[in-house]
């Protein structure tokens, strides 16, 4: 799996259908070189419990500095190999371009990757608008969605939980 640039997409959906399960402690840490960002990564295990060799599940949280709230991205990456996404969400406000890319064009508010067109091929990428009918600062409910989308299931005491907000939408403190 995952060696073929022909099938990277086919592959990646694929993966995302299947049952998979968050594999280690689940914590949001600041990032060194990036005072604004949160990251936090886990092991992934597939349907049997056993660790999935370089596949690695990770959550990126940036809060702007004046204006709160700026995006947020859940996604499972291949360490080895070509080492690009397999899937991800990427949650940013309606209003703000957060995709661009010559095939799917701008797509504005959160969107679902399937595939990495940096790291592999265009045609090995797919992009789909994600509606937002609860709010955006609804963190909790967007990690659900990215659990959906990618079947990552809660196995013991490892889950994927929300950031921490400090500040809302808007940058005012909460």
């Amino acid at each position: 799996m995952f060696t073929n640039k022909d099938t990277y997409l086919d592959e990646c959906r694929a993966f995302c259908a299947q049952r998979k399960f968050v594999g280690e402690s689940w914590d949001w840490q600041p990032k060194p070189s990036n005072s604004n960002e949160l990251v936090a990564t886990s092991a992934i295990l597939d349907e049997n419990l056993v660790s999935v060799v370089g596949v690695r599940l990770f959550g990126r949280y940036h809060q702007g500095e004046d204006t709160g709230f700026e995006y947020l991205h859940l996604g499972i990456i291949l360490n080895g190999g070509f080492r690009s996404r397999i899937c991800g969400l990427d949650v940013h406000p309606d209003f703000e371009r957060s995709h661009r890319d010559p095939i799917h064009k701008s797509v504005y508010g959160a969107h679902f990757h399937f595939g990495d067109y940096k790291k592999i091929s265009m045609h090995q990428h797919s992009v789909a608008a994600v509606s937002n009918d609860f709010g955006i600062e609804n963190l909790p409910r967007w990690v659900e969605i990215f659990k959906e989308k990618a079947t990552v299931l809660v196995h013991t005491k490892y889950n994927i939980a929300a950031p921490p907000m400090e500040r809302d939408l808007f940058g005012q403190p909460l």
